[in-house]
């Protein structure tokens, strides 16, 4: 059949095939929809549905100016050839990305750093594991030098989930409850994500274990299908991604303000007056307030969920309206 020439611009050419092969992969939504011209369906043991997805993709969503706070970022640490992701959540609605550059992490870091004075965001959560727990150590080094004042939150998605019952990992559960569950909740803003994230979001599969719980399939197996590791969602589900309960906040501000040793100077120079002692210490601890029921963190770490009047984490009065 013949074009009309007028419409030869929007035909697709051999170079944009090529992109799109490298983009996205073969096989994927986005390419049975803007390469082969069909219509994709949902597959039955993909994480995420890419129907569900799409309705998150509308352009036209509009926000109140709360609802694109907080302003967080997620890292995904490039290594053994992936590149490192910097991706930026405002609130409900996906931000920007960049990529930093260079095989060696002290730049990748000077370079996180620019985005955070750039984006003013409050927290940065780094995939820790291998290459990552590195990129953790240094930025939490920085943030004590003044460099930035972003919280440096520390994901090991490899560790236990905090539902063992339902998911064999961390990472099974957040593919999970971040990825899909958003996705079919329409509970965030995915307007600005391209289709080679669209791509990656959509890839993995998973599958029921021994026990019945949910298991996304390894890594590995989604980079070989793809033909490129999900580095550009992964970054994206680490900037939405809140962890529960308060230890890590705990463990990140024990950091920040670690305690005097037992033999420590200071400390003993104040042995004869206990109550001294004690309130040295709730000093040294940065926050840290002792009663009957233990450590509890300020309202400041805290990230609360009321109950009656009070939280139940920090036990701090709830604001009136």
């Amino acid at each position: 059949e013949r074009v009309p020439l007028e419409l030869s611009p929007l035909l697709i050419g051999p170079t944009y095939v090529e992109e799109m092969r490298h983009d996205v992969g073969e096989g994927s939504g986005p390419w049975k929809a803007k390469v082969l011209g069909e219509f994709p369906e949902d597959a039955d043991d993909g994480v995420v549905s890419l129907s569900a997805l799409r309705r998150c993709m509308r352009p036209d969503q509009e926000h109140a100016p709360e609802d694109l706070l907080p302003v967080e970022l997620g890292w995904d640490v490039g290594t053994g050839g992936d590149r490192s992701v910097v991706r930026e959540r405002l609130g409900v609605k996906a931000g920007r990305t960049w990529y930093p550059k260079g095989a060696d992490l002290m730049p990748q870091c000077g370079e996180v750093v620019r985005i955070l004075e750039e984006t003013g965001a409050t927290a940065i959560k780094i995939d820790s594991i291998g290459i990552g727990h590195g990129a953790a150590d240094r930025m939490e080094e920085l943030r004590r030098e003044g460099a930035h004042q972003a919280r440096v939150i520390r994901v090991n998605v490899g560790e236990a989930p905090t539902k063992p019952h339902r998911f064999p990992k961390l990472r099974d559960q957040i593919w999970w409850e971040v990825g899909r569950m958003m996705c079919q909740d329409g509970a965030w803003d995915l307007s600005g994500i391209d289709d080679a994230t669209v791509a990656q979001l959509t890839a993995p599969k998973y599958a029921l274990d021994s026990s019945g719980r949910i298991k996304v399939e390894p890594k590995a197996d989604t980079r070989a299908r793809l033909g490129r590791s999900p580095d550009d969602a992964d970054a994206l589900l680490l900037a939405f991604y809140r962890a529960h309960g308060q230890g890590a906040a705990f463990l990140e501000m024990w950091r920040d303000h670690p305690l005097p040793t037992s033999n420590s100077a200071e400390i003993k120079a104040q042995a004869q007056d206990q109550a001294a002692v004690r309130r040295l210490e709730r000093k040294m601890r940065g926050g840290v307030r002792f009663g009957n029921s233990g450590p509890a963190l300020l309202s400041r770490h805290c990230q609360h969920r009321w109950r009656n009047d009070a939280c139940v984490f920090c036990g701090g009065p709830k604001p009136e309206d």
